[in-house]
């Protein structure tokens, strides 16, 4: 039995998006070649704390959450990506 050569999964992308610093006092930065579409930041009960939608050049202004472990999910056109955050 052959089966056709377009069911692979050739065509995933996998979006790469790098955060820094981490640990981060007020200003998180972001790196990667994909565009972010939206952010947002959930703390470890699973509350969303902070949305802020596309993030410009300046960075993501973080100076307003406690210190703590958090989860940043960032949507990119690849598609969405989850990062373990520290605030100092």
């Amino acid at each position: 039995m052959k089966l056709p050569s377009d069911l692979g999964t050739n065509a995933v992308k996998n979006a790469k998006i790098t955060v820094y610093p981490n640990p981060v006092n007020n200003v998180l930065h972001f790196s990667g070649t994909d565009k972010i579409l939206d952010t947002e930041i959930y703390n470890m009960a699973g509350q969303k704390v902070l949305s802020a939608g596309k993030v410009s050049g300046e960075g993501l202004n973080v100076s307003k959450l406690t210190k703590g472990a958090y989860i940043l999910k960032v949507k990119t056109a690849a598609g969405p990506q989850s990062i373990k955050l520290i605030k100092k």
